[in-house]
């Protein structure tokens, strides 16, 4: 009999062998898969390749098709055979305006494509429609703004004028008396003056008289922290020297702010070391340097006293201390007051751990502290009087931000929401009451809001869908719904516009769009609507600029589908 040890021994060199060929054999057949695979994937690239481009050739013979035609062409997605296409205007180095498109397809990837642009209803673009579609015509460029976006204080609206950066940081003002000499005002936007400005300096932040008895002075600071000023300065009041200043000029001194404010003659700033700094209008001791009388330059508050907020209204002027004070975070107030004034920062509530606030004219003032709950003067808010101290309001709401104005508070909830309370009869609560409520109740906004505006006896939100809704008192077009009667809550302004900012003045409404277009509505007597006349307006009209706005990084043209 024959042993395994013996059958194995002589059949090593067969089975050898048969192993070699079984691995060269899975060799083989693994290239083979592999190079099935790899055709197969080279395949579905190159389809996906051939569709994409389908898709594109597509997208742009429709959009010449609706220029040809007459109509808006659209900019937003279109579906070819599951390739999604986008177009969008922009500007080639030559100036000429070309189409770009932006296909997705069904993997994933983008591919762009940059096409000519011709149309059969005109060779130029002269403006765009609300979804960002070209119109044409035969004119060599569309004079239109490139104002800023950035929101904040690349704004700031008075009681019958407002000015705007550009995205070179240059100021443009309109309105009653905006400033620059002009008597009788400027009803469209228009340029500064920046040659007083140093050369690679630029404006980032805008700052307006609040009150009609300070006259139209304005405010400004640079991106190195230079305060600059221009207006009436019968009494060098703007701090900049004596003489009428009718473009930005430094003030006086070598001070480096942060913020700035300003109201009835008087203008106060936070400077890099948070040193409170006044100047301007002194009657009630609202400079608070310990004094009365005008102080035509840079002061600083008593002390060196340093701040975190600062605000000045009706010749008050209120702060939050900042750290390393032994009054750190709670309110100090100077300047005119009922029972007696104060010329010097007085402490008016215990440390609340305060971080900013709010001030208006009729002395409604709150403020938020480190945990983002709100508080308010004399029990304005739902909380209990505390005679003459800071109150909590109401609730347990947490606030971004918030604004009084004229009796109202609304601010911007950590939520994305809006609360509103105080004076409600024109519905400026916008809770569906026309009632007063002296505890927050919600705006019945429509989606969750992005920004907040508040006017006179009005207010607007920016919601995440990119859309304006205004509440309150509409007599004079304010709410921008194209009516002019009052809104308990909520109504979208016309025009279905997509917009990226929006602000207020006591009775005007205004918005940038994602194009750095200005729109204004309301209240318009003097202008400060910014669109050419002195009409009041009811819907969100652009504004006209006197001359085109051509500054460094700016696409005329640019059309971004929004």
């Amino acid at each position: 009999m024959t042993s395994i040890r013996t059958l194995l021994r002589s059949n090593r060199g067969s089975m050898t062998a048969g192993v070699s060929f079984i691995a060269v054999a899975a060799v083989i057949a693994s290239t083979l898969a592999l190079t099935a695979a790899t055709t197969i994937a080279e395949q579905h690239t190159y389809a996906d390749t051939i569709r994409t481009g389908a898709a594109i050739d597509a997208r742009y013979s429709q959009y010449l098709a609706e220029l040809n035609a007459g109509v808006p062409a659209t900019t937003g997605p279109v579906s070819y055979n599951g390739v999604d296409v986008e177009a969008a205007v922009v500007t080639a180095t030559d100036g000429t305006p070309k189409l770009q498109l932006t296909a997705v397809n069904a993997s994933g990837a983008t591919v762009e494509e940059t096409r000519e642009l011709t149309s059969a209803a005109g060779t130029h673009i002269t403006g765009f429609t609300n979804e960002g579609a070209p119109t044409w015509g035969s004119v060599d460029r569309v004079i239109e703004g490139r104002f800023s976006t950035a929101g904040g204080h690349a704004i700031a609206t008075g009681p019958s004028r407002a000015c705007i950066l550009d995205t070179a940081g240059a100021a443009w003002c309109w309105g009653a008396t905006v400033g620059d000499g002009t008597p009788n005002g400027r009803p469209t936007p228009t340029r500064v003056d920046m040659g007083a400005v140093p050369s690679g300096r630029k404006l980032t932040a805008l700052f307006a008289e609040q009150s009609n008895a300070g006259a139209s002075g304005v405010c400004a600071l640079d991106n190195a922290g230079t305060a600059y000023c221009w207006g009436p300065n019968s009494s060098g009041q703007l701090g900049v020297g004596a003489g009428a200043a009718n473009r930005p000029t430094p003030v006086l001194g070598d001070h480096r702010f942060t913020t700035l404010t300003m109201d009835s003659g008087t203008i106060c700033g936070i400077r890099t070391d948070l040193v409170g700094m006044c100047w301007g209008e002194n009657t009630d001791g609202q400079v608070g340097n310990g004094e009365v009388g005008a102080v035509t330059a840079p002061t600083a508050t008593e002390n060196n006293r340093k701040f975190v907020w600062l605000e000045t209204r009706a010749h008050t002027t209120c702060g939050i201390a900042a750290g390393g004070d032994t009054a750190a975070g709670g309110l100090l107030c100077w300047g005119l007051n009922e029972a007696s004034g104060r010329i010097s920062p007085t402490r008016v509530d215990e440390n609340l751990n305060l971080t900013t606030g709010s001030f208006t004219h009729d002395g409604h003032l709150c403020a938020i502290d480190g945990a983002a709950r709100a508080w308010c003067l004399n029990g304005f808010g739902g909380g209990s009087d505390r005679n003459g101290l800071l109150t909590r309001v109401a609730g347990d709401t947490r606030f971004q931000n918030l604004t009084v104005r004229a009796g109202t508070a609304c601010g911007l909830t950590t939520a994305s929401t809006v609360v509103c309370w105080g004076e409600g009869s024109a519905g400026q609560l916008g809770n569906g009451q026309a009632a007063d409520s002296n505890a927050p109740v919600q705006v019945a906004l429509p989606h969750l809001a992005t920004d907040l505006a508040v006017g006179d006896r009005f207010a607007c939100a920016l919601d995440d869908h990119r859309h304006v809704s205004c509440w309150g008192e509409g007599s004079d077009g304010q709410l921008g719904n194209a009516d002019t009667g009052n809104a308990a809550a909520p109504v979208e302004t016309a025009g279905a516009l997509r917009l990226a900012h929006v602000a207020a003045g006591p009775g005007t409404g205004y918005a940038v769009d994602w194009k750095g277009r200005l729109y204004g509505w309301g209240l318009n007597q003097q202008g400060q609507a910014g669109v050419g006349s002195t009409a009041d307006v009811a819907r969100p009209t652009i504004a006209q600029t006197a001359t085109t706005v051509n500054t460094p990084g700016y696409t005329p043209f640019a059309s971004y589908g929004r």
